[in-house]
């Protein structure tokens, strides 16, 4: 991988105006090359090859260090965050996404019923109510409904979502009841299950993990899945869905940002805000909406982990961070990473 001047020298100043050392410089170095062989008249080669490489070299007063890099790229990297050994507990849950108040103000799902829709099978009861006990939490025997019919399909044989979505909001709102709807792992029988769900409408929340690269799902499912969230919608069903294991690189780390859908389904916020910068836009959007931040920023004023931050959909963790500047008529995209994809 060989860089153009101008690009070569947009890796050095943004590396340079990163650094805090009394001294810097920045070393690009890289190169391609072909192994040939000749004999006999002919010539062969083993490939092609190539290199960059980048090294930093600090100095603070009489001290200096220096570090390297090889095998330098452009492509992004999906982040992974360290779990306790034995996953995560109803208390690392409600820390989180700072679900405490809630919990303390005596809401722990008690009258609610959530749905959802699922793909893959549950192993048995009896593992789910072992989780239960194990944290203290009640038994699903009274709480979980399982929905099937052969219209909709088979489901996968156990892969552990549906498990985990079961016992993430039995952590979160213990007393809910459950409703599970499980299909075939396919737009035709998923869209089928989805309007029955709809049409039942046993309960008010959908909560659902499930989600595929919006740019390579068929707009005949989209729409269908559309027309049948409008119908919930009009019931006054509130329907959560995760945004992707990847977030905005749902699609794969090599392409461009993208929504997971149903994700995308219009029913997401779009609102207008003013500032110079990126926490100057966050700010104004808090003025107006009055608890946004919260949801956003930990105790300490930085973004939460699973908040992804684009500007013109180039995130804002390869940029300036808060102090990324946001020019006038730009989008600003807030994409969570929850659960499930």
């Amino acid at each position: 991988m060989l860089l153009t001047p101008s690009e070569a020298k947009a890796v050095t100043d943004r590396l340079l105006m990163r650094s805090k050392a009394d001294h810097c410089i920045v070393r690009l170095n890289g190169g391609e090359r072909t192994n040939l062989r000749f004999a006999r008249g002919n010539a062969t080669t083993n490939g092609d090859q190539s290199y960059l490489r980048v090294t930093v070299e600090s100095h603070f007063g009489q001290r200096a260090g220096a570090a390297s890099v090889s095998g330098l790229d452009n492509y992004r990297r999906a982040r992974s965050f360290a779990v306790r050994r034995g996953g995560l507990t109803p208390t690392d849950i409600l820390n989180f996404y700072n679900l405490q108040p809630l919990r303390q103000a005596g809401l722990d799902g008690t009258g609610q019923t959530i749905v959802l829709p699922e793909i893959d099978d549950l192993p048995n009861l009896s593992d789910l109510n072992k989780f239960a006990t194990e944290f203290s939490l009640p038994p699903f025997d009274s709480l979980l409904t399982i929905k099937r019919d052969p219209s909709w399909g088979s489901p996968l044989k156990p892969q552990g979502e549906t498990v985990l979505d079961l016992e993430i909001i039995h952590e979160v709102a213990p007393n809910a009841k459950l409703v599970i709807y499980l299909s075939a792992a396919d737009f035709g029988h998923g869209d089928r299950a989805f309007d029955q769900m709809v049409t039942d409408h046993l309960g008010s929340i959908i909560s659902e993990s499930l989600g595929a690269c919006e740019p390579d799902s068929p707009s005949g499912h989209r729409n269908t899945y559309a027309a049948i969230q409008d119908r919930a919608v009009a019931q006054g069903m509130s329907h959560f869905v995760a945004s992707g294991d990847s977030g905005a690189y749902t699609c794969g780390e090599d392409q461009g940002p993208a929504g997971s859908f149903p994700a995308t389904l219009p029913t997401a916020a779009e609102l207008s805000a003013e500032g110079a910068t990126v926490a100057e836009v966050l700010k104004a959007l808090e003025a107006a909406h009055p608890g946004f931040a919260e949801r956003l920023f930990d105790d300490h004023g930085e973004l939460r982990r699973f908040v992804n931050v684009f500007v013109a959909d180039e995130d804002i963790r390869f940029l300036d961070g808060l102090s990324t500047p946001v020019a006038e008529g730009q989008t600003v995209s807030i994409i969570p990473a929850v659960a499930g994809g």
